[in-house]
């Protein structure tokens, strides 16, 4: 989602923003989602995040970083739409989103030649190659 808005001027001086939220294309979506796992912390608190759901300090802790830091990656995965938050009382609980996860490790399969690809085509000797090369192994230590 995007976030769009503007901002008002109340009596007395009190400013608020209006926040609203816009449904992004697949394209830009994806384009979202590839900006965020570029940076290794945030690919740490998706990989935490695997085990399930995850408080806001437990997820700081783990990433090895502050509060400010973990909020602005936080936000990063929540625009890619690769996390999501709920509030229970004073906690803020987040999970992967994983429909779009699945569609971002759909996506780069693909352009692998997935076994999908690869079966339709015939050319399983590509995918074999990358499974020897170690790329399986790769993947999982970046995730």
């Amino acid at each position: 989602m995007e976030l769009g808005g503007d901002a008002c001027v109340a009596p007395g001086g009190v400013t608020t923003y209006i926040l609203i939220y816009q449904r992004k294309d697949k394209e830009s979506l994806m384009q979202e989602a590839y900006k965020a796992i570029a940076d290794p912390t945030r690919r740490r608190i998706l990989k935490y995040l695997r085990g399930g759901e995850r408080t806001a300090g437990e997820l700081a802790e783990n990433a090895g970083v502050g509060r400010t830091a973990l909020s602005h990656h936080l936000m990063v995965l929540k625009m890619a739409d690769l996390v999501r938050v709920e509030r229970r009382g004073q906690f803020q609980v987040y999970s992967l989103n994983t429909t779009v996860f699945q569609d971002l490790l759909t996506e780069i399969i693909g352009w692998l030649g997935g076994t999908d690809n690869a079966s339709e085509t015939g050319n399983l000797t590509e995918e074999k190659d990358l499974t020897d090369a170690g790329f399986d192994e790769e993947m999982e230590e970046t995730l």
